[in-house]
């Protein structure tokens, strides 16, 4: 299949890694959306907040949006 996956979990990335299999992480694939133009900034913005709130990896999640920040509208 022409797609990729989605996943946290080290073991399945581990995996993915072994089989050749595109993988992506959550942050990951809400900036790829942003920047298709599937999420505006408000919304991105938003998503993200929510992942750290839950506990997704701040660091990670500051890169993202100052790229957001910066690169003002979506494509």
């Amino acid at each position: 299949l022409d797609c990729f996956l989605a996943t946290e979990d080290r073991q399945i990335e581990k995996i993915c890694l072994i089989t050749q299999t595109k993988i992506t992480n959550t942050v990951l694939l809400i900036y790829l959306l942003w920047k298709k133009g599937e999420f505006d900034n408000e919304q991105t913005t938003l998503l993200l907040d929510l992942l750290v709130r839950y506990g997704y990896n701040k660091e990670v999640y500051l890169k993202i949006k100052e790229k957001i920040i910066q690169g003002g509208e979506n494509v």
